[in-house]
Order: structure tokens, then sequence, then C-alpha cells
């Protein structure tokens, strides 16, 4: 074996053995299905929204807050690199980060404005309250849901919890 074949296989190996030192040995062999990017239209799991919205509460609640930048910012896809490094540490893809955050700000809005397009209807129904304008405006305005009916029934049966804890930083904007 030459010597340059030689130093290329001592770089090489040198190059396998820092990346190996730079994982955490607890990741090495786990599955991690948040790192990477969420297909077009991609459904959430129950599963992803628990770990989503454990991540959330965690952020919350580090340094990293600071560093999130406002909610509007980060669905234009600004979003500050070492926010992306600590997605990056807890094993999540940046853009599915976003994706999710997106997706459940939407779908709770939805579960929201059909629960308010029902209230009125039945106000208007039984007091007799002319809400005919608003009750219109907010059915055009659910035309916009449309979600596959499981995932959104998982998102209705957590509505609650779900606006608590993930709508806290933008009542703060």
């Amino acid at each position: 074996m030459g010597y340059f074949s030689k130093l290329a296989l001592q770089i090489l190996s040198l190059i396998v053995l820092a990346w190996f030192m730079t994982q955490p040995v607890a990741k090495l062999f786990v599955e991690r299905p948040y790192i990477t990017e969420p297909e077009i239209g991609h459904t959430l799991s129950a599963k992803e929204v628990n770990d989503f919205v454990f991540l959330w509460n965690k952020a919350q609640k580090s340094y990293i807050k600071k560093y999130m930048q406002s909610a509007s910012m980060r669905q234009d896809g600004q979003t500050s690199w070492l926010f992306r490094r600590w997605l990056n540490l807890h094993d999540w893809n940046t853009a599915r980060f976003l994706y999710c955050e997106h997706r459940l700000n939407k779908l709770m809005n939805c579960v929201l404005s059909r629960s308010n397009y029902e209230s009125n209807k039945v106000i208007s129904e039984k007091a007799g309250i002319p809400l005919e304008d608003i009750i219109a405006s907010q059915k055009d305005q659910l035309t916009d849901c449309n979600f596959d009916k499981d995932e959104y029934d998982m998102i209705a049966n957590n509505i609650a919890i779900l606006v608590q804890t993930i709508s806290k930083e933008d009542k703060k904007e």
C-alpha cells in the first residue's frame, strides 16, 4: 500500500471516529422519525402531536425560547441557527417542526371556528338574535378546513389542552 493510500485511509478513519464521537451514544441505534422533512399533505399522527407538544413545552421553558423568533417569522421560515441547532439536537428537522406548528395552528383555528359557528347557529335559532351575516361569514371560512377526519377529530378532542399549551407564545406577541 502506497504512502498516499495509507494517508487517505488514516484521514478517513479520523473522520469516521470524529463523527462517532460527536453523536450521542444513546441516539446511534434509536429510531429518529422526525429528522426528515414532511411530505406534502402529511397528516399528523397522535404520537407526532404528542412529541411536538412535548418539545414545544421544553423549548418554552429553556434558554432557546428567546431564539425562536415570533410565530409569524417561523411560519415564513425565518429561524435562528441556534434554534435550528437545538431542534437538530432534539432529533427534529426544522421544516418538520415548522410544518407541525403551522398545521396544528390551522387545525386548532378550524376546530375553534366550527365551534363558534355552531354556537352562533344555536344562539340565532333559540334566542331569535339575527346573526345570519356572521353565520354566513363563518360558514365561508370553514370551507378552508379540509382535513383528514381522524386528524381533525384528534385535535377537536384535545383542543382545550392544545390551545392552553401552544397558544401561550402567540398571546405574548
